[in-house]
């Protein structure tokens, strides 16, 4: 299974320019993958990851060196990326 999700980016007051191409589902997994990862404070060189498969956020926090990884999923964003940030801290 491949994944991605394509973004498009118009000036304020101009929306309805995309809308026709925006996908409500993708959009808001899209965003609930952000929250997670932006809880954690993590960017594009962070080891850390999320995708929501349809069901549930799942997430990962690895050590920079890979001498460890942490999965965990959940429902809550926000909070899933909290855990992530305490595990991160775990050797």
């Amino acid at each position: 299974m491949r994944q991605g999700a394509l973004a498009a980016q118009v000036r304020a007051g101009e929306e309805e320019l995309v809308a026709p191409i925006d996908h409500g589902e993708t959009r808001r997994r899209v965003e609930a993958e952000r929250r997670c990862v932006a809880a954690v404070g993590g960017g594009c060189l962070a080891p850390v990851a999320a995708h929501h498969d349809g069901r549930r956020l799942c997430a990962l926090v690895a050590a920079e060196d890979g001498s460890w990884l942490r999965r965990i999923s959940g429902d809550d964003p926000e909070a899933l990326g909290r855990e992530l940030a305490s595990l991160a801290v775990m050797p």
